[in-house]
């Protein structure tokens, strides 16, 4: 692996490279040398006669930039950080997609910085051959913000309103007062379903770009979308709006360009938009630690207030019959692996659906989404259960089916979720929710299957309640119209702290095959 070097601060400093060679050997003497993008290994899979083996990649990898606040800042980036992304994904960096009601209320939260600029949004419906950064897109940018309409609002005048938090912070003063009141969440109309960016005009007025979009100085614009932004997009410069916790609804834009002055602390202008969700990179991935806004107390007060509003913005969820778990107080959501009585060696994971009202369940859109936030193992999903290298609780034969259990019992499993956060259940029957991630039109033995019908094939509802109240659940890994025997035991687990419904096992149980009336469902059940 390369170690380049560059100075900061008159000091040579080593930075990881951006490139590792990877050599494979076999028992027999033969070696297989290649070269990646760090980001781009995710996992290796050796494939061999007696079985497969995957080596999954968990390294935190490192990046360096500069500022002119601290010299070097090294962060860790992975999981859709700036230089950890898939082909594309830096295309969906900024843009937000509006919520059923078509109601979007932003809410100006906190003022880190002197300048007294304009925050707009702007639809992006029918601006795809307009190139982003180019003078036309600035002025339709502008022009559509400035007609109060499904096309555009101005959501902040820094000049006029207040944040609703304020603070002395260890880095800087206290900019809040004296701007007029805080106006609370302002709500503004776009179409449902439609996407938008953010404007930011650091120190000045939207309807002068409107007039000028040519105009420089501290009155550029600034984009949620990199690509808008007035600089030679780089991995490192793809933050200019962070997502302040990870949620899609909790942002601050840095008002001063990343490639020159900006200090990174990400407060310039916080808000918290409801009624749409958006996709931004994660200010834990490129904000200066010693600038760390998020590290503050004014931060956690702020932030327990953003959740509570989150929590009640159902218009981004959905409106799922069933197969939908609600996450209680504590946050954390406990998996136990109960019964194997499946064949497929497979994958199971849970997904937030905050942000997910407006992809169609089933679609390509929908799954690779629902992957992604699986493979993230933050708040928005994690990958709770691993056939093929662990076992279930309870081991066993039933009548119908041999013993299909294997591996270690890990018990209890817990994962961070939000409080008050809805989310969906996948089962990759015989693969691994990478493979969806990297190919959602997968079919057959790979295809995932959901708790939600709505996203199964035809509708089916593959996810069944035994118990009656919600928290011990079996999935059917066979799609019901295909060979499936309907004994919903494939993958048998327990939920707890968490609250949620699935159709009674008794209402699409096979009735020859019913686990609750063998002997052995005292044992597994217990």
């Amino acid at each position: 692996m390369i170690k380049p070097t560059t100075t900061v601060g008159g000091s040579t400093a080593t930075v990881d490279s951006t490139n590792i060679q990877v050599t494979l050997q076999s028992s027999f003497g033969s070696t297989v040398t290649a070269q990646f993008p760090t980001a781009q290994i995710k996992s290796i899979r050796y494939n061999g006669n007696g079985g497969d083996d995957l080596f999954m990649n968990s390294t935190k990898l490192a990046s360096t930039y500069t500022t002119n606040a601290t010299g070097t800042v090294s962060t860790s980036l992975q999981n859709g950080a700036p230089t950890d992304i898939q082909p594309g994904q830096a295309d969906q960096l900024g843009v937000f997609t509006v919520g059923s009601t078509g109601q979007v209320s932003i809410d100006y939260l906190f003022d880190g910085a002197a300048y007294r600029g304009q925050v707009g949004i702007y639809s992006l419906s029918g601006m795809e051959n307009l190139t982003p950064g180019s003078a036309a897109y600035k002025a339709e940018a502008a022009r559509r913000i400035m007609t109060d309409s499904t096309l555009g609002h101005v959501v902040i005048s820094v000049q006029s309103q207040s944040s609703k938090f304020e603070a002395n912070l260890p880095w800087e003063a206290d900019y809040h007062n004296g701007h007029g009141n805080y106006k609370g969440p302002n709500t503004f109309a776009m179409k449902p379903g439609d996407t938008f960016g953010i404007m930011l005009v650091p120190n000045g007025r939207i309807m002068d770009v409107a007039k000028n979009p040519s105009i420089g100085g501290d009155s550029t614009p600034l984009f949620s979308i990199p690509k808008a932004n007035p600089y030679t997009l780089t991995p490192q410069l793809l933050g200019q709006l962070g997502d302040l916790d990870g949620h899609g609804s909790l942002f601050s834009f840095e008002d001063q360009r990343l490639d020159s002055g900006s200090d990174r602390d990400y407060n310039d202008v916080v808000f918290q938009v409801t009624g749409a969700r958006g996709q931004a990179t994660p200010v834990s991935e490129v904000v200066n630690p010693s600038r760390n806004f998020t590290t503050t107390p004014i931060f956690q007060s702020l932030e327990a207030y953003a959740a509570e509003r989150e929590a009640a913005d159902t218009s981004t969820v959905g409106t799922f019959k069933s197969g939908v778990f609600t996450v209680g107080s504590t946050g954390q959501v406990g998996v136990n692996y109960l019964f194997d009585g499946g064949g497929y060696n497979g994958q199971m994971a849970i997904f937030s659906l905050s942000g997910m009202g407006n992809l169609q369940p089933g679609s390509s859109a929908f799954i690779k989404e629902a992957a992604r936030r699986a493979l993230s193992n933050t708040v928005l999903g994690h990958v709770v259960i691993d056939k093929a290298a662990q076992g279930a609780r309870t081991s066993t034969t039933l009548s119908w089916e041999t013993n299909y259990n294997h591996g270690t019992y890990l018990g209890n499993q817990t994962f961070s979720m939000t409080p008050g956060d809805k989310f969906g259940i996948m089962l990759v029957p015989a693969g691994t929710v990478w493979q969806v991630y990297n190919d959602p039109t997968l079919t057959g033995k790979l295809a995932p299957l959901f708790s939600v019908s709505e996203a199964n094939p035809i509708g089916s509802q593959q996810l069944a309640d035994f118990t009656g109240q919600g928290t011990t659940l079996g999935f059917e890994d066979l799609r019901l119209d295909t060979s499936s025997d309907k004994d919903y035991n494939d993958l048998l687990f327990r939920l707890s702290g968490v609250t949620g419904t699935a159709p009674a096992l008794a209402s699409v149980v096979n009735p020859l095959k019913n686990l609750p009336k063998t002997t052995a469902a005292a044992t597994i059940l217990a």
